[in-house]
């Protein structure tokens, strides 16, 4: 049995990866002499909160642990997933030699190479993999994705109310636009939040007006928009280390940066997020995901 002890949003080093065995499931069971089979043992070490690990084998029958850890001083990135080779003692005992630490170049384990990562932009030809709602049970017609868009039904009154979308971003720094097309009685936007939403800085449109909801500042600011028959706003946050700025255009191609601006260094995750509020269908196109770093 492998578990997680510590707490994963605790110190930096905390967390860690203990072993037990037993001949049953019910017990007794008996704790690796070896324990912790992995931790972080200094906040100077680049992977904090090591923990929760899965044993695993490969194809020439090699034994890995995969696990999570956050990067050093990046918890508003969330938990990245790593692994390290396993090697088994004498007495039976999975161990994790200290001769290897996360940083390291390995050989990969064996079997063929199936890709790495997952694009986060979107062209809405289906609801991607790498969105995540924030409603119980199926998506349903809350989320319907037709001919390069996705219609998002607004609900509520307000973004904690609202409906939602929303995916992880992968770097330290990037830049993330989406086009928007909003209805009178609705507002939507692009927001960074955190998993709870006591946290959250983006921008958002709502009938010819931009409001810039900047943490820092204690509260939102709405600017009004040229007049534009269509409905179609787009909206981009560049988010450098931390530092958020807010942008909207009414063609895609001429910027305008809002005064306001954020600081999401205090994020525990960060989420990027589409949202929905009020009444109507909000349709939303050409989801860009850039990385900086």
């Amino acid at each position: 049995m492998i578990s997680a002890q510590g707490g994963t949003f605790g110190p930096s080093t905390s967390h860690m990866i203990i072993a037990a065995r037993s001949r049953s499931a019910l017990g007794p069971w008996e704790n690796s002499p070896y324990n912790p089979m992995l931790r972080t043992w200094s906040r100077r070490e680049r992977w904090w909160s090591q923990g929760h690990g899965t044993l695993i084998d490969d194809l020439a029958r090699n034994w890995w642990v995969i696990y999570h850890a956050i990067e050093n001083g990046q918890r508003t990135l969330g938990r990245q997933t790593l692994m390290m080779p396993v090697e088994w003692s004498d007495d039976g005992w999975p161990l994790v030699t200290r001769d290897h630490v996360p940083n390291d170049m390995l050989p990969k384990p064996a079997g063929n190479d199936v890709g790495h990562g997952m694009p986060l932009s979107d062209d809405f030809a289906d609801l991607g993999l790498q969105w995540r709602y924030w409603e119980t049970g199926d998506a349903g017609d809350a989320y319907q994705c037709a001919e390069g868009a996705l219609y998002m039904a607004a609900k509520g009154d307000d973004l904690a109310s609202g409906s939602w979308l929303a995916c992880l971003p992968v770097n330290k720094a990037y830049e993330v636009q989406v086009e928007v097309r909003c209805p009178k009685g609705a507002q939507a936007g692009l927001i960074i939040r955190n998993e709870h939403l006591d946290q959250v800085s983006g921008l958002s449109a709502c009938e010819g007006r931009i409001t810039a909801h900047a943490r820092s500042y204690g509260g939102p600011r709405t600017e009004r928009l040229e007049a534009n028959e269509s409905g179609r706003v787009y909206l981009k946050l560049r988010n450098l280390y931390h530092d958020l700025a807010l942008y909207y255009s009414l063609d895609g191609r001429e910027w305008v940066k809002l005064e306001r601006s954020a600081s999401v260094e205090g994020y525990k995750t960060n989420h990027l997020g589409l949202f929905a509020c009020g009444e109507g269908v909000v349709e939303f196109r050409h989801f860009r995901y850039q990385g900086l770093d």
